[in-house]
């Protein structure tokens, strides 16, 4: 009878160790799946930085993001590249380079004239006191909704 105890006591204990494992690896993999689901989702604004309504803009974006935006689980982080000096001269260079989601221009004298260009940005909305604002054609799902969610925004709460 001794013998069986000790044939049994191996046993319990190897199944307490896959139990064991089982159950930290389901914590491992639930950990993951929580850090997934709140990771960031990036949206990349073009813009001159030498605008007038820099400021306003800086401010406005600053709101969305205290109102915590969520596009697929995701946060919502609006990242703006103010270009150069010569900031017209350059936003060829820059929209290839950077691939932007979002290009914001003073006025449509600012477009470069490239025609493939101005398909590829699209049509403009008017943001930030009659500012042009585009979501390129290259820009697509969660990123797509997340930029339109901020320009939606901007359309409401700046003037």
């Amino acid at each position: 009878m001794l013998r069986t105890v000790r044939r049994e006591y191996p046993q319990k204990m190897t199944l307490q160790r896959h139990l064991l494992m089982l159950v930290f690896a389901t914590l491992v993999c639930s950990s993951c799946r929580r850090n997934e689901s709140a990771s960031v989702l990036l949206v990349q604004v073009l813009r001159d930085p030498h605008s007038q309504f820099a400021a306003t803009l800086r401010q406005q974006t600053d709101q969305f993001t205290a109102s915590k935006p969520h596009v697929a689980g995701k946060n919502v982080l609006i990242a703006t590249n103010e270009g150069g000096p010569s900031f017209a001269a350059e936003l060829p260079h820059l929209l290839a380079k950077t691939k932007p989601e979002i290009l914001i221009l003073n006025s449509e004298s600012d477009l470069p004239n490239d025609a493939g260009l101005r398909d590829e940005l699209g049509k403009s909305e008017l943001v930030c006191g009659r500012k042009l604002a585009y979501i390129p054609s290259w820009v697509g799902g969660p990123k797509r909704e997340a930029a339109e969610m901020y320009i939606r925004f901007l359309k409401q709460h700046c003037s």
